[in-house]
């Protein structure tokens, strides 16, 4: 089990100061820091499967993992520039515009023939109100 540990202090304005890395390897019994030289605040801790005390921390200094404790040190690889092939228009990206479209003139003409339902009917004056048999 890892464990990053910071802790915070100050009264107007908080500030984290790290702590370490620590490892325990019987159940949180005991605990053995593998660096507190780094003094960096740890976002995540990945562990390396099948290594005990070797983990990678991402920091919030840099997205690049550290190596801690007895982790290999991860050699920078560099990335071979490729040309960027656009995709192609594909039929089924053409029939979901198409089905989009028509759905947008459906809603469109529902709202319309609601809106014109909704219109209040004006009595004009002239017409007499109808009389109520008591």
């Amino acid at each position: 089990m890892y464990v990053a540990t910071s802790y915070l202090n100050g009264t107007g304005e908080i500030h984290e100061s790290p702590a370490g890395v620590a490892v325990s390897t019987d159940g949180a019994e005991a605990w053995t820091f593998i660096n507190e030289a780094a003094r960096l605040p740890v976002v995540e801790l990945l562990p390396v499967s099948g290594l005990v005390g070797g983990v990678y921390a991402l920091t919030t200094d840099s997205r690049t993992p550290l190596a801690l404790g007895n982790a290999p040190i991860i050699a920078e690889a560099t990335v071979a520039s490729q040309p960027v092939v656009q995709p192609a228009v594909s039929f089924t990206s053409i029939l979901a515009w198409v089905i989009a479209a028509l759905a947008a003139m459906a809603l469109v003409a529902a709202v319309a023939m609601d809106l014109r339902n909704r219109r209040p009917v004006v009595e004009s004056p002239l017409t007499p109100s109808p009389v109520r048999n008591r």
